[in-house]
């Protein structure tokens, strides 16, 4: 499992519906979620490029009830880490599995589904 650390989560995505975009109907369930990470700055000889704030990336999370509760629930705008693993459809490709709080906290540590006493 590898990790994105420093990200901040903008949007969590489930969409699960029937498309009527082509001849026939057909079924979709897809989740994703957009972060934003530091915008990246570019000094080359033949240009230079400064970038402040942050730049938005989108991602495919994995589609699985207690994946998406728990990241619907993650802190939002806050420094966060998360992780990855291989997306079985395509497994040269990542998926978001789930996040870190910085500092070690994981998901499992609280949000609805993990309630602590």
């Amino acid at each position: 499992m590898s990790k994105i650390t420093g990200v901040m989560i903008q949007r969590v995505t489930h969409g699960i519906g029937v498309s009527r975009k082509g001849p026939s109907p057909k079924p979709y369930d897809f989740a994703n979620l957009t972060f934003l990470i530091p915008a990246t700055s570019f000094d080359m000889p033949e240009c230079k490029i400064t970038n402040w704030g942050f730049e938005a990336k989108e991602m495919p999370l994995k589609n699985d009830p207690i994946v998406l509760a728990n990241i619907a629930n993650c802190p939002k705008l806050q420094p966060i880490t998360l992780l990855l693993e291989a997306d079985p459809r395509n497994p040269a490709q990542n998926i978001v599995a789930g996040f870190e709080l910085e500092g070690g906290a994981k998901q499992d540590d609280f949000g609805p589904l993990h309630k602590k006493p």
